[in-house]
């Protein structure tokens, strides 16, 4: 079984916990199972795809001598939710304006937080919002999977309110 879980893209970090014999250590190189090898004693990987991840370290010394250690399915890398929404108002002309969220989001047993851009937040998979003041406002989703993955999609602006302005100019004729 895997030994370390995380998600897709998630930054990690791995640190070499080897101890010199009779030289000291001059060079690593670590071997993260999907083609990126890494010299650092403590390297940093985002995997790009999801699956199991063998590891690798190979250290060498002074004297030239190296040792490898190889541990399979180090790594369980999950999925993160692919984040998509839509909305049945982007324009209005007054407030109070109810808009209706539609969920496109793909992923397993997502959780969702909501942010309406008016200081309103849901947590309902297919939420409503009322505007009730003029103005611009960026929509958020955040969608979290069941394995702890989380991915955002933020349209800003997501609405506009606002009133239609009428005018008009012209100039006097001079009659005489």
């Amino acid at each position: 079984s895997p030994k370390q879980t995380a998600c897709l893209g998630e930054l990690l970090t791995l640190n070499s916990t080897s101890i010199e014999g009779d030289a000291s250590i001059t060079g690593y190189s670590w071997d993260f199972g999907d083609g990126t090898i890494d010299k650092s004693k403590i390297p940093k990987h985002a995997y790009g795809t999801e699956g199991k991840y063998n590891v690798s370290l190979i250290v060498t010394d002074a004297n030239g001598c190296f040792s490898k250690i190889t541990s399979n399915a180090f790594f369980l890398i999950h999925p993160s939710p692919n984040v998509d929404f839509r909305q049945d108002v982007l324009f209005d002309c007054k407030a109070p304006s109810e808009v209706s969220f539609t969920n496109k989001s793909i992923g397993t047993g997502l959780r969702y937080k909501w942010v309406f851009g008016d200081g309103n937040t849901s947590s309902l998979e297919n939420p409503k919002n009322t505007y009730t003041s003029e103005g611009q406002y960026a929509i958020s989703l955040e969608a979290t999977s069941d394995k702890g993955c989380t991915s955002k999609k933020v349209i800003n602006p997501g609405i506009t309110i606002e009133p239609l302005r009428v005018d008009f100019s012209g100039k006097p004729k001079s009659l005489c």
